[in-house]
């Protein structure tokens, strides 16, 4: 089910663990996270012009909020706002801070303008499981929902706001949750698809369309983005230059580009310059429209 989509690969820094696009239509421009590389990173798709700001800790996710001139973002020990004006890094609100060994990872908000954030382990190989899911308010509340997850991933939402989708990569499939949407409840947790022994990678981030369709970065070898129907079934396959793509999300004027985040971390730093591929940051046209991102509403100062 491979068609041929023309993938382009854009003209921005190579990461180490390219993560977390997200379209901010106000700016017209994307921003993404080099986790590993401790790199905030903002560009702009229509002069190729890249801005890369350094974090002080790992950062898994970033989101846009209500302030146009304010992003999230989900560090170590805290969420933290990062303003394009002033270009300085301020935390919000504490997120495990009790926890030295945990990171936000996979992420987004709701339809409700609550943002569900994951977290994991960053420092030992094979992750424990130890990360958990939890839901934040705008005025900083976290509920915690689930944990005793590796690596969680695939955090996306139906158009409805009543499934929610979710993963533990190391697992190889994707969970389904029937999701109150005035309360955010989860319940009735099923397999919504998942990898054939002979299938390679396991999922990563994800995001769905407008026809509610699933659209996913196989990672770890998987060199594909899946297109997945509301019914977990394989609709289209889109290879990728890259081994192991990290995220995929819409943006654009139209809302009908699929930017593609990837890493580079498993070449050795020495030769990743031969291999502009792993690490880059590459858009394709899909045809298809996907839902906007929801600004996460947080309370003015």
């Amino acid at each position: 089910m491979a068609f041929d989509y023309k993938l382009t690969r854009l003209d921005a820094s190579q990461a180490i663990v390219g993560e977390s696009p997200r379209w901010l239509p106000r700016q017209n421009s994307l921003i993404y996270l080099d986790i590993i590389g401790q790199e905030f990173r903002q560009y702009d798709p229509i002069t190729g012009a890249e801005n890369c700001w350094p974090l002080e800790q790992l950062a898994g996710c970033c989101i846009e909020t209500s302030d146009p001139q304010k992003v999230l973002l989900a560090q170590q020990d805290c969420l933290a706002l990062f303003d394009f004006t002033s270009e300085m890094l301020s935390p919000w609100c504490p997120f495990e801070p009790e926890n030295l060994e945990t990171r936000g990872n996979d992420g987004r908000v709701d339809p409700q303008g609550r943002f569900w954030i994951s977290t994991m382990n960053m420092m030992h190989e094979p992750r424990p499981a130890v990360g958990n899911l939890y839901s934040v308010t705008a005025n900083g509340i976290a509920t915690q929902h689930m944990g005793g997850f590796r690596i969680p991933n695939a955090l996306a939402f139906s158009p409805t706001g009543d499934r929610m989708y979710f993963s533990d990569s190391p697992n190889r499939s994707v969970w389904q949750f029937d999701r109150d949407p005035p309360t955010g409840a989860l319940s009735n947790q099923r397999i919504f698809f998942e990898f054939l022994p002979d299938e390679s990678g396991i999922p990563d981030g994800a995001s769905v369309d407008t026809d509610g369709c699933f659209w996913v970065a196989v990672a770890k070898g998987g060199a594909r983005v899946e297109r997945r129907r509301p019914d977990g079934t394989l609709d289209l396959v889109i290879p990728t230059p890259a081994d192991s793509p990290t995220m995929c999300s819409f943006g654009g004027p139209n809302m009908d580009q699929l930017f593609i985040t990837t890493l580079s971390k498993h070449i050795p730093e020495k030769d990743r310059a031969n291999h502009p591929d792993q690490g880059a940051l590459f858009v394709v046209e899909t045809g298809h429209q996907g839902l906007p991102e929801i600004p996460f509403p947080i309370e003015p100062e």
